[in-house]
């Protein structure tokens, strides 16, 4: 087992923490206008969030109608230095910080400052679901006498029968816990040139829970997802990886 180890310069790419939740009383976006507008000192730069439903009818057997309709679905409010994002929806709320990522700290204060203002008008609101998620983008390169398994540890096994020369990853595998949190492990490849590999590891957590939105028990369960968060990214890269963050 890997030591967890305090890095100097983490490859963190996007970290967020992500809240879902019920709120009978809030049935269209204008009514989280107020919550926007409380947050535009440190997030001014606000857009709507769109999508777009399709409807197909059905006319004759060659011939067939279709209409998208447009629909406002929440916002995004981002900082002037495009770093800090704050999203909210009719059932869901995240904050993300993109890189540079300080430490857990300042991602841990200023996604509950967001929180406890929005659930302060909120008082039937019922959380579902909670989640963090930490993207990697990681580079290194491989030599001649380096296999992939040198720098990753969570790897594809294969035959030595099969043809082996990598030229693409993706892999995803989905893992539980006697928490009941749930880990989603995506690895890819964005990128291999020459000998050089850029290599994206995304580690994504999450629970269903019922609680309330002041429950201490978010914050408990925050920790403990980010526990075991490092620990499946220490134990899933070699030192080759590591020690360059270090």
């Amino acid at each position: 087992m890997s030591d967890i180890k305090l890095l100097s310069n983490p490859p963190i790419q996007e970290a967020l923490v992500h809240f879902e939740f019920s709120l009978p009383q809030v049935k269209d976006v204008d009514q989280l206008l107020w919550f926007t507008k409380q947050l535009t000192e440190d997030y001014p730069i606000i857009k709507e969030k769109i999508s777009f439903e399709l409807k197909f009818k059905p006319n004759s057997v060659e011939n067939s109608q279709h209409s998208s309709q447009k629909k406002v679905v929440g916002f995004m409010l981002t900082s002037n230095d495009k770093r800090k994002v704050v999203q909210i929806s009719t059932n869901s709320y995240t904050f993300s910080i993109i890189r540079p990522y300080k430490n857990w700290e300042e991602l841990l204060d200023e996604t509950m400052k967001g929180w406890n203002l929005f659930i302060s008008k909120a008082e039937d609101l019922k959380l579902l679901k909670l989640g963090i998620r930490f993207i990697n983008n990681i580079t290194f390169e491989i030599n001649d006498l380096d296999s992939l398994g040198d720098f990753i540890k969570l790897t594809p096994v294969i035959p030595e029968e099969i043809p082996n020369l990598l030229e693409n990853l993706f892999m995803q595998i989905t893992l539980s816990d006697e928490n009941g949190i749930k880990t989603n492990i995506t690895q890819t490849t964005q990128s291999i040139t020459g000998n050089v590999v850029n290599y994206i590891f995304d580690i994504e957590l999450f629970k269903e829970i019922h609680l309330s939105g002041y429950d201490s028990r978010i914050i408990d369960t925050l920790l403990i997802m980010r526990k075991l968060k490092n620990k499946i990214f220490f134990n899933s890269l070699s030192e080759k990886v590591l020690s360059k963050y270090i």
